[in-house]
């Protein structure tokens, strides 16, 4: 019933509203300020929907949003794709992080100074918690087994799945 947690939920609404310093992100920051700023955050009980078009950017997207919560957040982010392997999502995870060309890198065309990025990216990789399932073809229940048996060993602060049809 609503009227069971209404006047503790109101009470913590006035105390964030007394509080001086009060942050505009209750939640997870993503990264994007402006979007950060419209939703405070993610919210531990956000269900977020990234849908587009094929192509649009939505893997590169759900990967940043990763990388920022895992690395600047310090949050255990888990990660399900359904159809790219995992050394595919780390080589993105550690371009994006590096502001490497993923074509450079997969062509083997990174100048020495770049190289130093990656090692860097690398480096705050070491000390994020993302945990990678790759597993081809994974039902809803299965996913939802898995999730529960990652959030049990290492907490999870924020579940990606990519993609469910």
């Amino acid at each position: 019933l609503l009227n069971q947690f209404l006047y503790e939920h109101i009470d913590a609404l006035e105390e964030l509203h007394r509080d001086p310093d009060r942050h505009t992100i209750t939640g997870l920051s993503t990264g994007f300020s402006k979007l950060d700023e419209m939703t405070s955050g993610l919210q531990r009980s956000d269900l977020i929907v990234l849908a587009g078009r094929p192509g649009t950017g939505k893997t590169s997207l759900a990967l940043t949003l990763a990388r920022n919560v895992a690395i600047r957040e310090k949050a255990a982010v888990g990660i399900f794709s359904l159809e790219m392997a995992k050394e595919q999502l780390l080589e993105r995870l550690l371009c994006g992080e590096a502001k490497v060309s993923l074509h450079r890198l997969r062509g083997g065309y990174v100048p020495a100074a770049k190289w130093r990025n990656l090692a860097t990216a690398a480096s705050k990789f070491q000390n994020a918690t993302i945990i990678v399932d790759d597993t081809p073809g994974l039902s809803i229940l299965e996913i939802r087994a898995k999730a529960r048996r990652i959030a049990a060993q290492h907490g999870l602060d924020m579940l990606i799945v990519d993609y469910l049809q």
